[in-house]
């Protein structure tokens, strides 16, 4: 048993001294790299799934947002979410389906999140519809 423990510490021990090492291949990175930004991946496998498996939900989410940039003219996810909660076992994501097409809406800028026991305090996106015809 004592052996065991010895030998995992030794492998262990070694593993990080192995990993710790620089690398010493010298080679250079020539093939084009494919964009693999959040919102490319999102556009591109997120966001057809969500449409695919929730299309009507979807669709009334998009609708709220709309309604609520009219009347406010600045909204934020959390202002869709307070106004039409996700559904319980709904993946969270579909929130990011709602201001897409991107050519209906414009990013304004950023602001904390109101939604602290979910959103961690962290930064949402603050929106606009692109086209807003004056009140």
């Amino acid at each position: 048993m004592i052996w065991l423990s010895i030998l995992a510490l030794g492998i262990g021990m070694g593993f990080a001294v192995y990993m710790a090492k620089p690398c010493d291949c010298a080679h250079e990175v020539t093939e084009e790299i494919e964009d693999v930004s959040d919102e490319n991946i999102y556009a591109t496998t997120v966001l057809p799934e969500q449409e695919r498996n929730h299309p009507e939900l979807l669709k009334r989410l998009r609708e709220t947002a709309r309604a609520l940039a009219e009347e406010r003219g600045e909204i934020t996810s959390d202002d869709v979410h307070a106004a039409f909660p996700i559904p319980h076992g709904v993946d969270p994501r579909i929130m990011g389906g709602v201001f897409h097409p991107r050519s209906d809406w414009v990013r304004t800028g950023q602001r904390q999140s109101a939604r602290k026991d979910k959103n961690h305090g962290r930064y949402v996106s603050t929106w606009a519809l692109r086209n807003r015809t004056a009140a």
